[in-house]
């Protein structure tokens, strides 16, 4: 089979499981996650017939496949959005609530399209969906945060991380 047709199976069979686990496999371990990106590692290097030496970034690069973690971050800043701007969304809204200025007072969190950063109560809640999502918004740029269009939103978003992954540039504020 050529590199296409691989391609598009793996786009088609792999990565749809891959894609809709991402809420629950974000939440496990780093040894979890670790395993599951040596799977796609592995059918990148597969789909592209090279030998183990040759590097994942390259790879991936080569592909135009995001790591898993990238998907799952996507993810989480189109959940994000949905709550921000949907109205009739099913999506998490209690989890995100926009932080709004006081009567009479500016604040940069309300220009910054920010939201409340929940409390966590364990070391484990960090890595729970209703902490990292709003964590994640926060951590993106106001211009990102102030478009309204979903598509739109999901396209630059895509765009960035991939960019970002391939430059290593951060999209994040720091």
């Amino acid at each position: 089979m050529d590199q296409n047709t691989t391609l598009m199976l793996y786009k088609s069979l792999a990565l749809p499981y891959f894609d809709y686990g991402n809420i629950v496999y974000s939440v496990t371990s780093k040894a979890n996650q670790s395993r599951l990106q040596r799977v796609q590692n592995s059918a990148c290097k597969a789909i592209l017939q090279v030998n183990r030496e040759f590097h994942n970034h390259d790879a991936h690069v080569q592909l135009d496949l995001l790591p898993l973690h990238y998907c799952a971050e996507l993810f989480l800043l189109t959940e994000c959005h949905k709550s921000m701007y949907v109205t009739d969304t099913y999506c998490l809204e209690e989890f995100f609530v926009p932080i709004l200025p006081v009567t009479g007072c500016r604040t940069r969190f309300a220009v910054n399209h920010n939201v409340k950063d929940p409390h966590k109560r364990t070391k484990v809640g960090k890595n729970a969906f209703c902490y990292r999502g709003p964590h994640s918004w926060n951590r993106l740029d106001t211009w990102a945060k102030s478009i309204e269009d979903f598509n739109e939103f999901k396209r630059v978003i895509l765009a960035e991380m991939s960019n970002r992954f391939r430059t290593c540039n951060n999209v994040f504020t720091t």
